[in-house]
């Protein structure tokens, strides 16, 4: 099988809970004689991704690095989606293992590079991302809920307010919760709700 074949059937079985088969899903795919110096950074940055949802933070940091490295060697413009995944996994990673400072800056500097390609989405997803740091483990929930309407509103006006709109909206009302504005995390999920989202 072609290795972004491969890469694709790993992200599905790690998206539905099968993590073990995803995780040999994504050896294989480096593997695979077609596994370009691209794809091994996509594959790379998935597979941390999948290692920090599995809690192991030092090689979910570990392999994030390799990818941003070999992200850097094929040339930031044409990999940002690959960027973005793969700080995320780092950032985390960073927050997880008690350096939460390094964390925030690598998140905030794959937004820059976000912003920086005018990819909607990637711009989108990171800050998604940035926005989940800061209300998960670095629990700087206010700065977290700003972040997250300001992605919101970044992504209503780039048109992809259905998806990455709901799902910010959706962090920003968790993080209203939590801090007990009630009334306001209400009318969050009711401004999340009218994008009508799936699922």
């Amino acid at each position: 099988l072609p290795c972004w074949l491969l890469i694709r059937r790993a992200r599905y079985l790690a998206a539905v809970g099968r993590t073990a088969e995803a995780e040999a899903g994504y050896e294989l795919a480096l593997r695979a004689e077609d596994c370009g110096p691209q794809e091994r950074a996509a594959v790379t940055a998935h597979s941390a991704e999948l290692l920090l949802q599995l809690g192991r933070y030092t090689q979910a940091g570990r392999g994030a690095t390799v990818a941003l490295d070999l992200a850097d060697g094929v040339g930031a413009g044409e990999m940002v989606s690959t960027i973005v995944l793969a700080s995320a996994a780092l950032g985390f990673s960073q927050a997880y293992l008690n350096d939460p400072v390094a964390g925030l800056h690598t998140l905030q500097q794959a937004l820059r590079t976000a912003k920086r390609s005018g990819s909607p989405g990637d711009v989108a997803c990171a800050y998604l991302h940035l926005a989940e740091l800061l209300t998960g483990p670095l629990n700087e929930l206010e700065e977290g809920i700003a972040v997250a309407r300001r992605g919101a509103a970044h992504a209503e006006q780039l048109g992809i307010g259905r998806t990455y709109g709901t799902r910010l909206l959706a962090v920003a009302a968790n993080g209203l919760f939590r801090i007990g504005r009630w009334s306001e995390a209400e009318k969050t999920i009711a401004a999340a709700l009218r994008y009508r989202p799936a699922g």
